[in-house]
């Protein structure tokens, strides 16, 4: 079975935690749920299950157990399409987890997800090795040092922003209410974190295989190639 949160393959059999069978009525069919964690990412997983049902009974006709057998179907019910994430394989797995946890809890809580686009930020600066007190002044390290494109400038003060709201809660002046983190923000310091690990992870290797495919044509043309580390 292939996980539909992280696409890894994993065998089910030893892994359900718990599966509930029920007939239809008036007919021999049934349905089975099986519930279950996957071994790698550790996100649950419900499958529905649709074949011929059987029950056994022992003394005094009492229900033993409920089986569903024969032509079976099997759909994933959970997690559903929404829920499915799938990201590049040159992004290392540390990250890929905390952004499809900041993705999951997306919609069911703002906080959540910003502060877990705001950790994962963090921990791409520290991957970078730009460490200080705090995440303002690893920014600013960030700037001076790497020297992002203008449209990681123009944002990545903002999932800071955003997730310092999420971490350590504001309060209106005004009305005293606390300000609470918006789906909208949330969503944002998810493609901002989306985007700065496209812009460290992926595209520096999408660069490299080009420049291996544009060299290797130099060489047969007996030309020098293009050196890049």
């Amino acid at each position: 079975m292939k996980c539909p949160n992280c696409s890894q393959g994993f065998s089910k059999e030893r892994l359900v935690d718990r599966s509930f069978v029920c007939p239809v009525p008036e007919s021999e069919r049934g349905f089975q749920v099986e519930f279950m964690f996957c071994p790698e990412c550790h996100h649950p997983i419900v499958v529905l299950q649709e074949g011929k049902y059987s029950a056994y009974y022992g003394e005094w006709n009492r229900l033993e157990e409920e089986v569903i057998g024969g032509e079976i179907t099997e759909d994933i019910i959970y997690p559903g399409e929404s829920h499915i994430i799938n990201l590049p394989s040159e992004i290392p797995n540390e990250y890929q987890n905390i952004f499809k946890e900041a993705k999951l809890v997306l919609p069911y809580s703002s906080q959540a997800s910003a502060a877990l686009s705001r950790k994962g930020l963090q921990q791409v600066l520290h991957y970078l090795e730009i460490k200080d007190t705090d995440l303002y002044k690893e920014i600013d390290k960030y700037i001076e040092q790497i020297k992002p494109p203008t449209y990681i400038l123009n944002y990545i003060h903002a999932i800071r922003q955003i997730g310092n709201m999420a971490v350590h809660p504001w309060r209106n002046k005004i009305s005293g209410e606390i300000i609470e983190v918006t789906l909208e923000e949330a969503e944002l310091s998810l493609a901002i974190f989306e985007t700065i690990l496209d812009f460290h992870f992926i595209q520096p290797e999408k660069t490299k295989e080009m420049l291996k495919n544009t060299n290797a044509k130099l060489v047969t043309a007996g030309k020098p190639p293009i050196k890049f580390e």
